[in-house]
């Protein structure tokens, strides 16, 4: 059980010891002194996402994710495909390692990827978004962009 507790407000080296009390009130004597250090953590830089920016219903197409955590800290990815799928905190990998995720749409329309990434310590980096095309035909883009009405009834279908 924790009698007590602290949290640092500032970076540096402080030495801590402790001691107990049981159920009886009896305390042990104090223990070792230990070290700990309290570092700045900054957030993972945006990641980079290179992958097609063009594709085809039902085709998987590989995505690299990869970003540097200024500390070298292991980093975890979210990913948010655009289409409902998303991939909570996958992880943990290295900082500045390439992550190769494969993914396929089903519709066609643009989706955007979004992918932000976390060190182990919680902080987040900023979005990184990248579009892909999944294109209808040229003769069902003709009609829909002469009759707007049908874009409406086929998203709702689709």
């Amino acid at each position: 059980e924790v009698i007590s507790s602290h949290i640092w407000k500032s970076i540096g080296d402080y030495e801590i010891k402790a001691k107990s009390r049981d159920m009886n009130y009896l305390e042990s004597e104090w223990s070792n002194d230990y070290y700990i250090s309290i570092i700045e953590n900054n957030p993972p830089i945006k990641p980079d996402i290179d992958g097609a920016i063009n594709g085809k219903p039902g085709i998987a197409y590989e995505y690299t994710f990869v970003t540097t955590d200024p500390e070298w800290d292991n980093v975890y990815y979210y990913i948010d495909w655009g289409d409902g799928d998303i991939v909570e905190w996958d992880g943990p990998y290295g900082s500045n390692e390439e992550v190769k995720l494969s993914h396929y749409w089903n519709s066609k329309k643009t989706y955007t990827i979004r992918v932000k990434a976390k060190d182990i310590y919680g902080a987040e980096s900023d979005w990184t978004e990248l579009s892909i095309s999944i294109p209808r035909t040229r003769i069902i883009s003709r009609f829909i962009d002469l009759f707007p009405i049908v874009q409406r009834i086929f998203e709702f279908l689709t």
